[in-house]
């Protein structure tokens, strides 16, 4: 018997995910009867514990293992943004792309070089036609096309990748060492349906990641394209010739028909050997896969793309392949949820084939748009379901007898992957919805087969359950409503809310109070988790606005969360039934208001309609918090949308030669600051071109200030036990580093918040019947001002801006250097 499946891990902003599951291990117990049925397959160790097998009644011992040979660890990414797959031929090599892993002293026994000409033996002897691009020739350009190319229906890729420390992406390393990023990758929409990528890194996500960054690698970007892609990459760094062994292991149990999970799994065996031997080789730890573990490699096929880039409307010719097999990576809907649902009810009434009515019965328990659609029509999906699931159906005669007798496999009893684990009738069905969507997808429109194709198939056929009982509606009068404006204006083909309309921040925040719903298998969303989806972007204007009101966002964000618990993690789409709770009442106003004000639905609209949109209760609930938390919505929701005041209002940082008044209406200019205040302002605007930035902010002010950490405010720092050098950098990583261009000004601006720093400086300066502001006027003005968002940081430390100027008055008279220290670097 095969192990049991581990949970997936469903992708988005992905936090357990990046827990190395592949290299832990778990304790379990076994039963010591070699002839149970049951003998492989692990017994979780319970509370109070067990100590029978309960198929045989054998006594249980308690054994340990690797996760890897115990369980199929696999990982799903999901996205909306699916392509269909590729229906070609060509299966893509990628070798030695920096021409330096086959070199002698890198490969002296020639494994590298070796097992690469082995695999192109293997790729023809499969029937694919072998698209190889070694060395040189494996420049960005001639990769990305290759990529690009529908025909391409499988990638192996040999070579180096590349984690950088922080802030950029992850790539695979191409000819002449130029970097082929995962955004690169995602944005050209690749239709592989198996990528093997045996580069270091290949599977991170990176150094910063977090809930409100989403995280990707470059095998996201690929498992991602789509449903059914299987991705195969280390999460750490491999050597050379362990990983062409580890590849070549693997391709030789994949092309023989093995599923891909188990031969993953054979060739980590063979790793995990050497390593107990004791051979440094950790290739069984290190090696992800993305996908479905019952998978095989995909089939060569005939190329079935017209000259304008759509799919072939030839019947049947992408729902099942030429064996049989069904094809479920050319469905948007989740066919293997519904096709789960459809097993249990075939299961439960002993037949062999899955019915259209079974079908059905899937779609009522996990189908969005049919759930959407019952609901509308005064029904309760699940009373349905259950009405469904009562209705006994007979057995039609297979058409051999022979296999009908057979004692049928374990797998087949929930895995539905075979066109004769279908009724004929159900497989027309199947068909015709293929049709509908390749007919869509020669409209330029996504040629996925969605729900609604299967729906109106249905219809079509005549095959949508007519039985008084189950209390279904009308085919006809559902056929009328899918094509109606509340259907069209409001969701997908499956059911999924649309969103496109919110821009790209407002469309965070659902995305984030979705995927914190799953984590916690907390489902409709809630208000709770919605709000603490605006609240996990820590510098975002609404976390922004909470901070100017008193509340602390991070533990008011956490105390949200943690009264958000509903039962096991779990995934769902962003269904009608899940949004419909919080989410679609919130869009649904920010869309009026958006509407009155000519625009999209921005973030601050978004949050106003939450505002709005919460009941009284919710408000009482947020103002009964503690101090430290405690908000008040109706108040926030007047400010969320109003235009900012201060002299940022008009157009955010703020030129130092611009014509903008003092409060006595005089403006500021280069000849108010001193030569050391401008040497200041000089080196802070160093720091943020090092950063990638032409706008001092607030945290290059305070590195400038800061120094060398010899000044009074490094003392002021190691007063409070801090280390000032530290500290620099605590600040500074509060601002995000980017690339400048190569065409950019020697000017620079500063931001609102340093402007007001100087502009308190200035005025410092003028009360003391100065002409010009020093530099020490403009660390008091920093302390002055509260220290912004370093001063907030500083502050968690037990950091009171409000005890700079005692200690400046006790340290005045002590000598010392500058207020500034030294601000050369």
């Amino acid at each position: 018997l095969e192990p049991p499946l581990h949970p997936h891990f469903d992708i988005t902003h992905n936090l357990p995910a990046e827990i190395p599951w592949e290299a832990l291990e778990e304790s379990y117990a076994v039963c010591e009867n070699e002839h149970c049925r049951a003998c492989r397959i692990p017994v979780p160790l319970e509370s109070p514990p067990r100590f029978y097998c309960a198929s045989c009644g054998a006594r249980l011992r308690v054994t340990s293992g690797k996760l890897v040979f115990t369980r199929h660890i696999t990982h799903h990414v999901r996205t909306k943004d699916s392509v269909a797959p590729s229906e070609g031929r060509s299966f893509l090599v990628v070798a030695n792309p920096t021409e330096d892993l086959f070199e002698p002293e890198r490969d002296p026994g020639g494994v590298c070089r070796g097992h690469i000409d082995e695999i192109l033996r293997s790729v023809e002897r499969a029937g694919y036609e072998p698209r190889v691009l070694q060395g040189k020739f494996a420049s960005l350009s001639n990769v990305l096309e290759a990529i690009r190319d529908p025909s391409v229906v499988g990638l192996y890729y040999f070579g180096h990748g590349r984690l950088p420390d922080r802030g950029a992406e992850s790539c695979l390393v191409l000819a002449h060492g130029v970097p082929l990023y995962d955004s690169q990758i995602e944005a050209a929409a690749p239709r592989l349906r198996f990528a093997f990528l045996n580069a270091c890194h290949g599977a991170a996500m990176g150094q910063e990641w977090g809930l409100d960054a989403k995280a990707s690698s470059v095998a996201h970007a690929l498992a991602g394209a789509g449903p059914g892609r299987v991705v195969i990459a280390p999460l750490r760094p491999v050597l050379n010739t362990q990983a062409a062994a580890m590849a070549l292991s693997f391709f030789r149990c994949a092309f023989r028909g093995a599923r891909l999970a188990k031969a993953l799994e054979i060739a980590r065996r063979r790793s995990h050997k050497a390593y107990r031997a004791g051979a440094p080789d950790i290739s069984w730890a290190v090696y992800r896969y993305f996908g479905k573990p019952d998978k095989v490699l995909p089939a060569p096929g005939r190329p079935s793309v017209e000259a304008g880039g759509g799919l072939r409307a030839t019947k049947g010719v992408r729902v099942f392949a030429a064996d049989g097999l069904l094809q479920d990576d050319v469905f948007s809907l989740r066919l293997d949820a519904v096709l789960l649902r459809a097993a249990k009810r075939r299961n439960l009434q002993g037949r062999r084939r899955v019915t259209v009515t079974d079908f059905v019965a899937g779609l009522v328990r996990k189908g969005g748009l049919t759930r959407f659609m019952l609901r509308r029509f005064g029904k309760d999906p699940d009373v349905c379901y259950e009405a469904i699931g009562g209705l006994e159906e007979r057995e039609e005669a297979a058409p051999q007898a022979p296999q009908a007798a057979a004692e049928p496999d374990a797998a087949d009893l929930w895995t539905i992957e075979r066109r004769d684990q279908l009724q004929p009738e159900l497989a027309e069905v199947l068909v015709r919805a293929d049709a509908l969507s390749a007919a869509r997808g020669a409209r330029g429109e996504s040629p996925l087969i969605c729900e609604l194709d299967v729906l109106r198939a249905l219809f079509a056929a005549g095959k949508w359950p007519s039985h008084p009982g189950l209390g279904l509606p009308r085919p006809e009068e559902v056929d009328r409503w899918l094509g109606s404006a509340e259907v069209v204006s409001s969701v997908d083909g499956d059911g999924c809310i649309l969103i496109q309309d919110l821009d790209a921040e407002a469309r965070k925040v659902i995305e984030t109070a979705h995927v914190l719903a799953q984590q916690r298998g907390v489902c409709p969303i809630t208000k709770r988790l919605v709000l603490a989806a605006f609240l996990t972007d820590a510098q975002g204007p609404i976390a922004r606005l909470f901070k100017k009101k008193g509340a602390r966002t991070e533990v008011l964000c956490a105390v949200l969360l943690a009264l958000s618990k509903g039962d096991n993690p779990t995934s769902f789409p962003l269904s009608h039934e899940a949004c419909d709770h919080a989410v679609l009442p919130i869009i649904l106003r920010a869309r009026a208001l958006a509407r009155s004000g000519g625009g999209t639905v921005s973030l601050a609209l978004l949050f106003k309609a939450f505002c709005e949109e919460a009941p009284a209760s919710f408000v009482a609930f947020l103002r009964g918090l503690p101090k430290t938390v405690a908000v008040d919505l109706p108040a926030l929701a007047a400010e969320a949308c109003a235009p900012p005041g201060g002299p940022a209002a008009a157009g955010g940082p703020v030129t130092m030669d611009a014509e903008i008044n003092l409060p006595e209406e005089e403006p500021l200019r280069r000849e108010h600051l001193s030569e050391g205040a401008w040497r200041l302002i000089e080196a802070a605007a160093r720091w943020a071109r090092l950063q990638g930035w032409l706008i001092v902010r607030n945290p290059h002010l305070f590195a400038a200030l800061l120094g060398d950490g010899l000044g009074p405010l490094g003392g002021f720092l190691r007063l409070h036990r801090l280390e000032p050098e530290i500290v620099k950098q605590l600040a500074l990583s509060l601002v995000p580093p980017r690339e400048l261009g190569p065409d950019v000004s020697e000017g620079f601006t500063v931001s609102p918040t340093t402007y007001g720093i100087l502009v308190r400086a200035v005025k410092t300066a003028q009360e003391r019947s100065r002409r010009q502001a020093s530099a020490d006027d403009v660390l008091d003005a920093f302390w002055e001002e509260g220290g912004g968002v370093v001063g907030e940081v500083l502050g968690r430390f037990g950091v009171d801006p409000a005890t700079w100027k005692p200690y400046r008055q006790r340290t005045a008279n002590g000598g010392g250097k500058g207020g500034n220290g030294n601000v050369s670097n």
